[in-house]
């Protein structure tokens, strides 16, 4: 089972979200901003496999996240979910809302 980092600003976005991933058998921890997640990130009390990030969040945005987490593991699989078209070479781009086969198939990935 692989550990997930999810990151949105918006709770029920990211309550979705967890429920997707433990039913694809993913285990997720939350964080409701960019800066929260680094700081979880950084704590090394969870080894994540996967972070996924919104965009768009206060104090850090999914981009510097995600650029940030790059630099300090680079194996680790990273998501950026927007509602917008963006493109960026430093992670995944998923268009939300993220559909629950989109967790199943990162858990393929996983094993």
């Amino acid at each position: 089972m692989g550990r997930i980092l999810i990151v949105d600003d918006d709770e029920d976005i990211r309550k979705i979200l967890a429920v997707y991933a433990l039913k694809a058998g993913l285990r997720p921890v939350l964080a409701k901003d960019g800066q929260e997640a680094l700081e979880l990130f950084l704590s090394r009390k969870y080894r994540f496999e996967i972070v996924l990030t919104d965009l768009q969040m206060p104090r850090m945005d999914g981009l510097a996240l995600l650029a940030e987490i790059g630099r300090l593991a680079p194996t680790i699989i990273r998501v950026l979910s927007t509602s917008t078209d963006t493109r960026t070479d430093i992670a995944i781009n998923v268009p939300k809302p993220v559909p629950l086969k989109f967790f199943q198939q990162l858990q393929q990935e996983l094993m």
